[in-house]
């Protein structure tokens, strides 16, 4: 292939410098805007999300200061309204966002050069989005192919921890986990499962494959059963066994018993 082909097939380029133009907004405030665009619509379908500030740092390069000026002018103008609250089922405060696309229609004067040759394409996507996310609030928007794709993985990992845990009582009772049969025996109950569980359940299936993960549950089951120090005071087996790290960005439980597993057990465990 030439260079002329090359350079022709495509630019790898992240800006389009045609399109830049068209806006009104500071470069930072920009990729603010466009990053709000795609996760309030393409990634949360079109629902209220939290976002932790490192991530939204790592991924859009604004800086923390810079990205408190941009909140408040969008909140200003009225196309973004945010909320400080408590995560679902978990510990910790976090900030909330819900991009207004009916305001973002109204406001367009102030975001884009209306004579632009873009400025009709800006209004026919953002009408869209508006309607979308309308129908969306209203319940009447079906789930995407990703979701539910997401949610049918998040059943299917649910099912195999469930019947691994059954299976590591019914080990536990029989003397297979400790040297001794217990002289008290263990009922299996039902483990939790909500809309946290479920998301997270959904993040562990798209990082894990699915024997991985019953390899990292099953190690952390004996280690309930048989009252471990690093686990024996555990509340909730499905909400612990799902801790994830958003600062590293990853599940740490999942991790150490996983890691466990593979050193302490056989396959045939």
């Amino acid at each position: 292939m030439s260079d002329i082909d090359t350079i022709n097939n495509g630019c790898p380029l992240c800006t389009n410098i045609k399109r830049l133009e068209a806006y009104l907004l500071a470069p930072d405030e920009v990729i603010f805007f466009d990053w709000l665009t795609i996760k309030q619509s393409a990634i949360f379908g079109y629902k209220t999300f939290y976002y932790p500030f490192h991530r939204i740092h790592k991924e859009t390069r604004i800086k923390r200061c810079s990205l408190d000026r941009i909140i408040k002018r969008f909140e200003a103008i009225g196309i973004l309204t945010t909320e400080t609250r408590q995560k679902p089922n978990e510990v910790g405060r976090t900030k909330y966002y819900r991009m207004n696309f009916a305001e973002v229609v109204k406001r367009l004067p102030e975001i884009i050069d209306c004579n632009h040759e873009s400025a009709k394409s800006f209004k026919a996507y953002f009408n869209a989005l508006a309607r979308m996310q309308t129908k969306a609030e209203r319940g009447k928007l079906q789930p995407s192919v990703s979701e539910q794709r997401t949610d049918i993985n998040s059943t299917n990992l649910y099912n195999t921890l469930v019947e691994t845990y059954k299976q590591r009582i019914a080990r536990y009772n029989a003397g297979q986990v400790t040297a001794d049969i217990p002289t008290r025996k263990k009922t299996p109950t039902q483990l939790t499962r909500n809309r946290s569980i479920n998301n997270r359940l959904g993040m562990l299936s798209e990082r894990y494959n699915e024997d991985s993960v019953k390899m990292a549950f099953i190690a952390y089951c004996d280690a309930i059963l048989t009252g471990k120090d690093n686990v024996k005071a555990v509340h909730n087996i499905m909400t612990y066994f799902l801790t994830y790290d958003e600062v590293e960005d990853c599940f740490t439980v999942v991790d150490t018993f996983l890691a466990y597993f593979q050193q302490n057990y056989s396959y045939q465990s």
